[in-house]
């Protein structure tokens, strides 16, 4: 809907009726602020606010709503009882998402389940309910897989993320988290941390680092350097602890000489462990 016409519309019709934005927000039970918002056409009114506003300024909503092509299904969802659909077209619910409660968009987007694109689920994430949306999400994915929906994982629960995140590990391995795991907790990824470190040591867990923890990137850093050596650690350096990393190449000095700490030389202070050695 063309929110600045309407705001126009709003203004327009308070004036005439010689209403302050104050005035019409006591009568609505709003604040001035969400008056002078939609009247510069920043936000709309709420559905559930529509017949009252239009009672107030003393027109019909189609007059209010100057009568777009949005406005039928506008009146159909306001005449609509709780709970039952709307058969409105995709479209016309993607433009009123914004305004509908999210029971109303629930409903008003099942009957079109079957035509549903990613791109549709993009633009309604916000306006759907989560069980809603992971229900949705969850047959997309299991036709197409997780590229796809990328921009849906702000809009997703942090139990589902961490169990599709799951799958998707057992299915296609860590690189296929790429783009999941900003949006993992810390739990989860450290959970896959692991579970990838077993099996093949800190090879390919670069793009987890950033998100693991201290006590997980320790835990499995320490492991690291007793089954292959401090050198083992070199791409997880940047990311520990400056002391936790000068404890083991004091470890590895003592025990295996200098030759072993060099790789780590970048990211310790040498001279304060010939210091302590002496």
């Amino acid at each position: 809907m063309d929110m600045k016409k309407i705001g126009k519309q709003i203004a327009k019709l308070r004036k005439e009726n010689q209403f302050t934005q104050m005035g019409v927000a006591d009568k609505l039970g709003v604040t001035y602020q969400a008056i002078s918002n939609w009247e510069r056409g920043e936000t709309m009114p709420d559905i559930t606010k529509l017949p009252e506003l239009a009672e107030v300024l003393g027109v019909s909503i189609d007059e209010l709503l100057l009568n777009q092509k949005e406005t039928a299904a506008v009146k159909q969802l306001i005449e609509k009882k709780e709970g039952e659909p709307a058969d409105i077209p995709l479209e016309e619910i993607k433009t009123l998402a914004p305004i509908l409660t999210v029971n109303q968009v629930d409903l008003s987007v099942k009957p079109n389940e079957k035509s549903l694109r990613t791109s549709d689920l993009n633009v309604l994430a916000p306006h759907l309910s989560e069980a809603y949306l992971e229900e949705l999400v969850e047959e997309f994915y299991q036709e197409n897989g997780l590229y796809d929906l990328v921009k849906l994982f702000p809009f997703l629960s942090e139990e589902y993320l961490s169990n599709l995140a799951e799958r998707e590990y057992a299915s296609n391995g860590i690189k296929a988290l790429k783009y999941l795991v900003p949006f993992l907790s810390e739990e989860s990824i450290g959970d896959i941390a692991k579970k990838e470190f077993s099996k093949n040591g800190l090879r390919e867990l670069n793009g987890l680092f950033p998100f693991l923890n201290k006590k997980c990137m320790e835990e499995i850093s320490k492991q690291s350097c007793e089954r292959n050596g401090l050198s083992s650690i070199c791409s997880a350096a940047p990311f520990l602890d400056n002391e936790f990393l000068q404890e083991l190449a004091k470890d590895a000095l003592e025990k295996q000489g200098f030759s072993e700490i060099q790789p780590l030389l970048p990211f310790i202070d040498a001279d304060r462990l010939v210091k302590e050695r002496r």
